[in-house]
């Protein structure tokens, strides 16, 4: 029941066609040859899951499908902060799944690839979802200018159905945000938006996407 939710999260982070579906090929043999189950009793009728693995799976995959919506941008620092949380638990789950397993030194090259693919997993939640409720707290209301380069959703797993891409004004990059459908419906391509973010010095979190007529009539 697990594994469509956890290989489908993974190929909505993917760009194109090709990447999720190599992602999806790899999350599918690394799960099945690469996790461990303890030891099925004698009168067991099958493996017996472990509770420390299936929590840690169902915290990755709330943690990436939270990713997908929250729009929030980190600050630079924070985002090597989260690299790094993110590596330390990647190596920590992985010396754990490496110990579990009696076949570990048999298959090194499993664990070659699984550990970067940790990584990937891992960096999201951390370097997104868990800064951005205190960057939505205690940051202060910024308003600003913008134009809408793109527009359009996407019908994988766990994708966001209603986005634009902002190109904003004095920023080093473009904004890729999710929209509910009522701010979303009210946009197209080209047009002029006003941008509501709680910004502080963990970076922006968007609030609130208006069309600028829209918005200075109010």
């Amino acid at each position: 029941m697990l594994l469509p939710a956890f290989v489908g999260t993974l190929a909505s982070f993917a760009p194109g066609v090709l990447a999720g579906a190599g992602i999806l090929i790899l999350a599918v043999a690394l799960l099945a040859r690469g996790l461990p189950v303890e030891a099925a009793p004698a009168d067991s009728a099958g493996p017996k899951s472990s509770p420390a693995l299936v929590s840690w799976l169902l915290g990755v995959v709330a943690g990436g499908v939270l990713a997908l919506w929250v729009n929030f941008f980190p600050a630079p620092e924070v985002a090597i902060v989260g690299l790094g949380v993110a590596i330390a638990a990647s190596f920590a789950m992985t010396r754990w799944l490496w110990g579990n397993d009696a076949r570990a030194n048999k298959q090194v090259h499993l664990y070659l690839l699984w550990f970067p693919l940790l990584v990937f997993m891992h960096y999201l939640p951390f370097a997104a979802v868990l800064p951005a409720w205190p960057a939505y707290q205690l940051g202060e209301t910024r308003i600003f200018q913008a134009r809408v380069l793109y527009k359009g959703g996407s019908h994988r797993m766990g994708a966001c159905k209603s986005s634009i891409e902002l190109d904003t004004e004095g920023l080093f990059f473009r904004w890729r945000i999710c929209l509910p459908e009522a701010q979303w419906h009210a946009l197209k391509k080209g047009d002029a938006v006003v941008v509501t973010t709680a910004s502080s010095w963990l970076e922006d979190y968007v609030l609130h996407v208006a069309p600028e007529a829209g918005a200075a009539a109010r």
